[in-house]
């Protein structure tokens, strides 16, 4: 076998691993927030449920938790419909590998010049950021493209550095 042929099995190989665990962290993002959907899905019947059993206006005059359950219920159903929005921006992510910081791509960061902690992040759609996965003993972060360490690197490439809250960052990998 040729030492090119080793490449391109080595490179076909780094892809599809690429592939793969993009997937993964995606498909565990659509679960928490199908957990979240479920949770927000209750929780919208049961206060719907306790509005239509409050007292009215022609009940009481002095009380307004029908009201107040009525707004509650339609912030929930608000949160809930959100939450799907995401679900299905989720499903749409890109996975093949990417060579800068942009939506898909998963990116590591550390500090210029110290050899501290370094810290991935997985650049998601708006509204799908803020959840850290452990995925074979490291945790990944989702990121929206509005999070300021997301503004600060978007469009980086490896090698590249940027500034965050006055530090110098260095984008370590992408994949």
């Amino acid at each position: 076998m040729s030492p090119e042929s080793l490449n391109n099995s080595d490179d076909k190989n780094r892809k599809e691993q690429i592939l793969l665990t993009k997937k993964q962290i995606v498909q565990k993002l659509i679960e928490r927030f199908g957990e979240r959907l479920g949770g927000l899905t209750s929780s919208r019947d049961t206060t719907r449920n306790l509005a239509i059993d409050s007292p009215g206006a022609n009940q009481s005059h002095s009380d307004t938790s029908k009201f107040q359950l009525a707004n509650v219920q339609l912030g929930l159903e608000s949160m809930r419909i959100e939450t799907e929005q995401v679900i299905s921006q989720l499903k749409q992510i890109p996975v093949g590998e990417c060579t800068k910081v942009s939506l898909g791509a998963i990116f590591t960061i550390r500090e210029v010049g110290s050899e501290g902690v370094e810290k991935k992040y997985f650049l998601v759609s708006m509204g799908g950021g803020g959840e850290t996965l452990n995925l074979d003993n490291t945790n990944i972060t989702s990121i929206a493209p509005n999070a300021p360490i997301a503004r600060a690197c978007l469009r980086k490439t490896k090698k590249d550095t940027f500034e965050f809250q006055n530090k110098e960052f260095e984008i370590i990998d992408i994949i």
